[in-house]
């Protein structure tokens, strides 16, 4: 099966390469489920942008590291 092409909106590209690198990696898997016709593993259907539309959702944990800074745990 051929791979769908990737339509890049607004400043997505941009905004995708300024993630950290854990992030881009996972982001660049989860577009390569999506071009293989399969859904992201954590989405999220975004139905006020239209039908079919989801947003993929990248974890990378590094919330969880701020929030643990920010209370000043180590």
């Amino acid at each position: 099966m051929s791979e769908k092409p990737v339509a890049w909106l607004g400043s997505s590209l941009h905004d995708l390469q300024a993630f950290p690198a854990e992030a881009r990696r996972a982001a660049g898997y989860q577009i390569g489920r999506v071009q293989q016709g399969l859904m992201p593993d954590d989405w999220k259907s975004m139905v006020t942008v239209g039908a079919g539309v989801y947003e993929i959702r990248i974890r990378t944990g590094l919330r969880e590291q701020e929030k643990k800074r920010k209370k000043g745990s180590p």
